[in-house]
This record gives structure tokens, sequence and C-alpha cells, in this order.
């Protein structure tokens, strides 16, 4: 339906297309696509084989949860290097997670109808230095006006690429500390950066979302003890659990510690502790690695070190969307390398610039965005004045 409604309007914007790459049998297509092409595991190392085992429907669905829900992130792809063909030069190939790759599939159907209907017949390849990216977002741009798909396209374009740490070890370019934003972080991204790569992630994690910690009253997961060599854990009266089972949860491994109930209905401060009338308390936990990285991740982050020093992602995410905005750098004006070369050097002197007159005058870069629903109540606030 998209295709024909595409060719018979070229100017028509389509502003509803996120609901259908949600959809599950679209899904169900761009798993069907991921697994013929029998590709390499991503950067969380789950094969075709483990995704099949899960269960690929589970998987699915909670793919779609996810997307409609807007909870879901890309993880880095994977960066390798393979031989070129007749030659001994390598060539950098990313491989993304299969989850990711099975969205991507899904954008891909949604998409192609669209892009489809703009390409003549005699449209065999692209103009000299231009790429298939470049073709794609003009495309998107004339075509597609929906903010949630092309939102979901841009978590996935930013979602950047791992490369090996041997291979950025020899040249002597690993990081120290590497920071990110709140999309990518996960217990096994944090270990894994520090063991295999001896790097830092400096990244917001996200915070335990039990009812008590929500509302910063009664005990959390923090305030339980855990030993896991006698695989048992001790609430802040003194308890023992009774169950200590692993399991699988959406994908992730994960440990389930269970109370008594004949236990925790007596307890003084059972409203503290749980809102359960028939059982106990129950907590889910990491293995004890991805725990004890989240804990201590959790309470670096609410720290004013931490925060001071995570400033810096904000001044590189500042710095980029001025460039985009203001400089317009997403796009050269110039064929040719030398000439966007300088284009670029003149963009960053007139930021240079801009920055300077701004801290010189003692004027903000930039001001607050202010939300829809925030302008009517000041409007409204403003009339009652």
């Amino acid at each position: 339906m998209l295709y024909p409604a595409a060719k018979a309007d070229p100017g028509r914007r389509f502003h509803a297309l996120y609901d259908k790459v949600c959809r599950r049998e679209v899904l169900q297509r761009g798993w069907v696509a991921v697994r013929a092409n029998n590709g390499a595991p991503g950067i969380d190392t789950t094969t075709l084989a483990q995704v099949e085992e899960y269960g690929v429907a589970r998987l699915l669905d909670e793919l779609a949860d996810e997307l409609r829900e807007g909870r879901y992130r890309p993880l880095p792809a994977r960066r390798v290097l393979i031989p070129k063909p007749g030659t001994a030069e390598q060539r950098p190939l990313s491989i993304p997670a299969v989850r990711d790759r099975i969205v991507q599939a899904a954008l891909k159907i949604v998409f192609e109808p669209v892009f489809e209907a703009d390409m003549l017949g005699c449209s065999f390849g692209f103009r000299p230095k231009r790429s298939a990216h470049d073709a794609l977002q003009v495309l998107i741009e004339e075509r597609v006006c929906d903010q949630s798909v092309l939102k979901l396209l841009r978590v996935i374009l930013r979602a950047g690429v791992m490369a090996e740490g041997q291979m950025l070890g020899a040249r002597g370019l690993l990081p120290g500390e590497h920071y990110l934003d709140s999309g990518y972080p996960s217990a096994e991204l944090l270990v894994g950066a520090r063991e295999r790569f001896g790097i830092a992630l400096i990244t917001p994690v996200l915070l335990d979302q039990s009812s008590q910690a929500r509302a910063a009253a009664g005990y959390d997961r923090a305030a339980f003890t855990i030993d896991g060599d006698a695989e048992q854990a001790r609430c802040p009266q003194g308890q023992a659990s009774s169950s200590w089972s692993r399991c699988t949860q959406r994908g992730t491994e994960a440990i389930v510690v269970k109370f008594r109930g004949e236990v925790c209905r007596p307890c003084p401060v059972r409203s503290l502790c749980t809102s359960a009338t028939r059982g106990g308390r129950q907590l889910t936990i990491r293995a004890r690695p991805l725990q004890e990285a989240l804990d201590q991740a959790r309470a670096d982050q609410i720290s004013n070190d931490w925060q001071d020093k995570y400033k810096l992602r904000a001044g590189v995410e500042g710095t980029v969307r001025q460039a985009v905005a203001v400089a317009g750098v997403r796009r050269a004006r110039y064929r040719g390398l030398a000439k966007v070369h300088l284009e670029h050097v003149f963009s960053a002197v007139a930021l240079n610039l801009i920055r300077l007159d701004a801290w010189w005058n003692g004027h903000p870069l930039d001001r607050t965005r202010t939300g829809h629903l925030a302008r009517l109540q000041l409007a409204e606030l403003s009339l009652t004045a």
C-alpha cells in the first residue's frame, strides 16, 4: 500500500510509519531476512542459534513492546577487519547485534516502498563522491515526517561502533575513560569494557526501579546484604532469604531471591519493605560481578564529582548540536575533499568566535527549551497576574 501511494503522489510526505515498524508481522519478516543472511554475532556475542534457543517469538514480542513504549536502545556495532579480495588490504565491517539487525530490517521493510517509488529505472548507481547514505538521507527528509520513526533512525545511526580493543591497544589508542550517553550502558558493557580493554565507561546507568527506590522511602535493593558464595540474602532486619533461583528475564540472565511469607507478614517494618499481601519480599539481581558494577555505578553517578565529570559529555553534545544548527555541517555545501575540509575549518573558527562573544558578554549559548504544557502554564500565570 505504501508503494502505490508514494508513486501516485511524488510530493506526498508520510507521517504514520512508526506503528508499522512495531507490528509483529513486520518484525517477523525482519527476523526471516536476518536469519537468511546467517551473520556473525554482534558486540553482545549473541548468536542466531542462541536466539532460536531463547525463542524467536519471545524476542520479537519483547522488541515490539520496547519499540511501542520507547524503551528500545540499540547496542554499538562490533567493528572487525576483513580482507579485500585480491589485495593484502583490509576493510572495516560493522556488525550490529542480532536484535538490532531485526529492527533495522523492519525499518528497511517500511522505508523501501517509499524509496523505490522515487528511484528511476536507470538509477543503477550513485554519483561520484556521493554515497548511498547521502541519497537516502535526502529521500528521508523529503518523504518522511513521522518524528517517531525519524527518532528511531537517529538512535540507530548514533549507536556507534566499538572496535576490537586489541587493535586499538596495539596502536596505543585505548582510552582510560570513555563517555557514553544513557542509551548505551548495561552491566555487561561496564564489566566487559573494564575486563577486556581496561576502559572505564562514564555513563549514567538505569537506577533501581523498585517502588521503594522510586519513592525514596523504605528498603530498596541496596538495603539488603547479598552473599553470592552462600547464595543467600539478608534483609535489614537480619532475616535470611529462603530461595535463590537463576532465570532469564527478557533475554537477560538474572537471579530471583525470595523471602518466606511467614517471615515477612509479622515483620514490624513490613510496609517499608513490600506491598505483597500473601508472599514475602522478592529481589531480582544480576550475577555478582554484574551486580557489583551496577551498584558501584549507581552510587557514583549521584555524587557531585561524577556529575561534574560527566559535564564533558554535555559539552560534546552541545558542540555537535551547535555545529549542526548554526554552521550546518551535517551537509557539505561543496564537492571535493579540499573544499569540504576548508568549510569545516571556517565552521570551527565561527563557533569559537560565537562562544568567545557569548563568554565575554555573559550571554548563554542557547536557551532552555520550554515544552508546550509549560508555555500554556506560563501564559495562564501571566494572565492571572
